[in-house]
């Protein structure tokens, strides 16, 4: 029971982190499921593709109107890269800056209003806010540890001092 526990702790931070379900948006992302054997399938998601979890026992792959199903007990980890298929990615310029952080930390690199979710360690969502370039987040009320910052589909790891 432990061990499907910690397995369902690590989907559950893919789920918060995506959504409940990911869809590509203009360029495609790729999804790697590791089973517990190793073994490794890819999956390369373009816009009409999705990745949900209806439940929790089936993870559901739909690519060209199939569906695709796999037993959330067989999987050991889920990753996902976004391929960079044409023009730019504005993503891969965000940044967080100080990290480690005391009191607040600013983000650089993105154009416009951006939704930020801040995550604890242990997939908890303590944080939204619409934020713009340059903008200092203040996280006095958190407590210090290991955060998980989610802006534009990107997740960066923060630390709380």
């Amino acid at each position: 029971m432990k061990y499907l526990l910690e397995k369902m702790l690590l989907l559950v931070f893919a789920i918060l982190s995506v959504g409940d379900t990911v869809k590509a948006q203009q360029t495609e992302i790729q999804a790697v499921i590791t089973r517990h054997n190793g073994d490794e399938q890819i999956y390369q998601l373009n816009e009409n593709d999705r990745i949900s979890f209806p439940n929790d026992e089936t993870l559901v792959i739909t690519q060209n109107g199939t569906d695709i199903q796999i037993p959330i007990s067989e999987i050991r980890k889920i990753t996902f890269d976004e391929v960079l298929a044409t023009a730019e990615n504005e993503a891969k310029n965000i940044g967080i800056f100080p990290n480690p952080a005391d009191n607040s930390f600013t983000i650089s690199g993105i154009n416009g209003f951006q939704q930020m979710n801040i995550y604890s360690f242990d997939g908890k969502l303590v944080k939204c806010e619409i934020i713009d370039c340059g903008q200092s987040i203040d996280i006095t009320e958190l407590p210090q540890g290991l955060y998980y910052v989610n802006i534009n589909k990107q997740n960066f790891k923060l630390i709380k001092l």
